[in-house]
């Protein structure tokens, strides 16, 4: 076992206090700017952006990780098991998610969009009988559901998201992932100026 260097301790104890912050901003613009200087921080940064719903000029769309997650539903109904399995063949970018997130957040997560708004996106379906929460749940689209892939018509449309200190899909207090020139990931307030959100 080796021990970490003062400056490993120094980095992990800043990014400790930035994933802290009720504000993902300056977690995303450490990232962003330490890259270079270490290039998982680009990976962390993508990560935290993944989870937060995208804006392209004034369209509003699902978070990255909601729209691989939910292209994974159609009108059949289908456990979380087969999620993960069908992520992990088709090799499309969610297992890269549930790889760091576990196959437990699959559940969680379509639970979370089920529970949200009644059914009236994803439906679920319990069979208790069954021990694991990866096979005890299965899930489906409401009929019409599927446009939410399209646009994500207001932030209350999708169940918040705790991601560090700061909550995705908080209408109260809203951010949106949005690309810089080079197709970079940032975060900043929906309608802000793009020019003053970049990271530097």
């Amino acid at each position: 076992m080796k021990r970490c260097s003062e400056l490993e301790v120094a980095l992990a104890a800043t990014l400790w206090k930035l994933w802290c912050r009720r504000s993902p901003v300056a977690l995303a613009r450490f990232c962003a700017s330490g890259s270079a200087f270490h290039p998982q921080l680009a990976n962390l940064g993508r990560y935290l952006a993944g989870h937060f719903p995208r804006q392209a000029g004034g369209r509003l769309s699902l978070s990255r990780f909601d729209e691989l997650l939910l292209r994974q539903l159609s009108r059949e109904w289908i456990t979380s098991t087969r999620v993960f399995t069908n992520a992990v063949r088709e090799n499309l970018g969610l297992h890269a998610w549930l790889a760091h997130m576990g196959d437990l957040y699959v559940p969680k997560r379509l639970l979370e969009w089920a529970r949200h708004g009644q059914g009236r996106i994803v439906e679920c379906e319990e069979r208790p009988e069954r021990p694991s929460e990866m096979s005890r749940w299965s899930f489906r689209w409401h009929p019409g559901g599927e446009a939410i892939l399209d646009a994500l018509p207001s932030l209350g449309d999708a169940p918040p998201v705790s991601i560090g200190g700061a909550v995705a899909y908080d209408a109260a207090h809203p951010w949106v992932c949005r690309l810089d020139a080079a197709g970079t990931p940032y975060l900043s307030r929906p309608g802000a100026a793009p020019a003053s959100d970049r990271p530097a």
